[in-house]
């Protein structure tokens, strides 16, 4: 089967570019603090939860410039904008996922703290 193509127009694509654009600096971001942390952490002889914290920015940044690039790709194809805005999506779905994974584990980790400092 064959689809019709759909190409956004300029302020579609100043919308999603704006999207990417910002997804990226959080990226960045996240990654910079995140080598900080974990550098920090080798330079003072710090604790697990500096590596943790440092491993989980890094993964967050990461992710965040992967999405942000996903959502670029539209604005600069011809033809397979809804195809690259699904691609997109996907993308920014995993990055929630493990975002969501994160503080699930954060929480059973620190209801098992809080627990254990109950005994």
């Amino acid at each position: 089967m064959i689809r019709p193509r759909y190409e956004f127009d300029k302020a579609q694509n100043a919308i999603i570019n704006g999207l990417a654009v910002r997804l990226n600096i959080i990226g960045i971001v996240c990654f910079l603090v995140g080598a900080g942390v974990i550098l920090m952490m080798f330079v003072r002889h710090g604790n697990l939860n500096g590596l943790l914290i440092g491993g989980l920015s890094l993964i967050f940044g990461a992710l965040a410039i992967y999405a942000g690039q996903a959502f670029k790709r539209i604005i600069t194809t011809q033809n397979h904008d809804i195809d690259h805005l699904v691609e997109a999506l996907q993308t920014l779905t995993r990055v929630y996922n493990v975002q969501v994974f994160a503080i699930l584990l954060g929480a059973i980790a620190l209801g098992y703290s809080l627990w254990e400092s109950l005994k």
